[in-house]
């Protein structure tokens, strides 16, 4: 595509509700700011812990008395007394007990089967996959069956069977809870990184190579297919409304869309305004827009590909000011995102175009939440805060 610049007069909102116009050229910029909205409290980062199954604890911003997965705070009502989509008040995390041979837990991306309501999390640093029940609070993990994997990526089928990326020996990895059998296969791809369940098959990204393919879920066999560019390591992927796939290349400043009706798959890519723009986590929303966490310029990114091309762009800075990693779509249709160096989860509306939830996360030193998941079914997202072992939940 065409690289077009917007406009570079900004107008950035502050949270006491002035507007200033400010110059700049971070093209189509406008603010994050404004507070939370009626409904949604904040919340301190003072925790409590509870006890939970399997000796994992859970904290909760300023209570520890709330139900594991969190509580919802009441809806504001709005033009023409309808009633807003429930905004959660608080972040609740787990932390993830030592198990046997998954003693150091370091959840990377999390998963959730929405039949069983069951969460899953990759275990990077000890080559683990980890399940979490949410109403029982215990958990389980098991061994990558090829050592020092650094399983990366997660996708549960429909057939409740959990598929993972081991971006460190290039293999692709099939667990079967029900079974509690696990195996993992090798494919010609370098570093795979983040899988989807599309279309019947399995789908991912292979950074280090510059790569998607498609894994075949019964025979274990891959087939791969190279960017252009080799350097532009793809990142995060999410399928969008119209059937296609949206990949963010996190090495360059671009997003692609996989056409997957043909064969080979059709590779069409977007060029940012910004050269120093670096998407990483990508999500579509139900109207084919694509969001993007624009992580080393601190900004949440929209790219609408229906729009007139002087209009496909739009930029927010983080409220925070702080680096955006995860993102996820959420229950209630807005886009939620990471806040790595607050940290918090910020709630975006996409049609105000605001900010309507600044959620604390009360870990101290918690870093980043690299990944987050939707369960629809149960309203929930689920995250994944790699460097303190716990998972996170927002009930809405």
């Amino acid at each position: 595509m065409e690289k077009h610049w917007l406009p570079v007069l900004l107008a950035v909102t502050f949270g006491c509700g002035e507007s200033q116009a400010t110059g700049g050229d971070a093209p189509g910029q406008s603010g994050m700011g404004g507070g939370a909205s009626a409904g949604n409290a904040t919340g301190g980062t003072s925790a409590g812990k509870a006890s939970g199954g399997a000796g994992g604890g859970s904290t909760q911003a300023g209570s520890a008395s709330q139900p594991p997965a969190g509580g919802g705070g009441s809806g504001t009502a709005g033009s023409g007394g309808a009633p807003e989509p429930m905004i959660p008040n608080e972040t609740v995390v787990h932390e993830i007990p030592s198990l046997p041979d998954c003693t150091t837990p370091y959840p990377h991306d999390p998963a959730v089967d929405e039949a069983t309501g069951l969460v899953y999390y990759a275990d990077s640093n000890e080559s683990c996959i980890g399940e979490l029940n949410p109403e029982t609070m215990e958990y389980r993990a098991w061994p990558t069956p090829t050592p020092g994997s650094y399983p990366h990526g997660l996708a549960v089928d429909d057939q409740s069977r959990v598929f993972y990326t081991a971006q460190d020996t290039d293999r692709i990895g099939r667990l079967v809870p029900a079974t509690e059998t696990i195996e993992d296969f090798a494919v010609d791809a370098n570093g795979p990184h983040t899988p989807t369940f599309h279309d019947g098959s399995i789908w991912f990204t292979a950074q280090q190579g510059g790569q998607f393919g498609t894994f075949d879920r019964e025979a274990g066999t891959a087939v791969v297919y190279p960017f252009d560019d080799t350097a532009s390591r793809p990142y995060g992927m999410w399928p969008a409304p119209d059937g296609s796939l949206w990949v963010a290349l996190f090495g360059v400043n671009r997003l692609a869309r996989i056409d997957v009706s043909t064969s080979p798959p059709g590779i069409e890519e977007f060029t940012l305004p910004s050269e120093d723009s670096r998407p990483r986590r990508i999500a579509v929303d139900g109207a084919g827009r694509v969001w993007y966490t624009d992580y080393p310029r601190r900004m949440l990114g929209l790219l609408d590909p229906a729009a007139p091309e002087a209009d496909r762009f739009a930029e927010f800075p983080m409220p925070g000011g702080g680096q955006p990693y995860g993102i996820a779509i959420g229950p209630d249709g807005r886009v939620w995102v990471d806040d790595e160096d607050v940290p918090e989860i910020v709630g975006f509306d996409p049609e105000s175009r605001s900010v309507i939830a600044q959620l604390p996360v009360p870990i101290d030193n918690a870093g980043p939440v690299r990944n987050m998941v939707v369960d629809h079914t149960r309203k929930r997202i689920w995250l994944a805060i790699s460097d303190v072992g716990y998972l996170g939940v927002l009930q809405f």
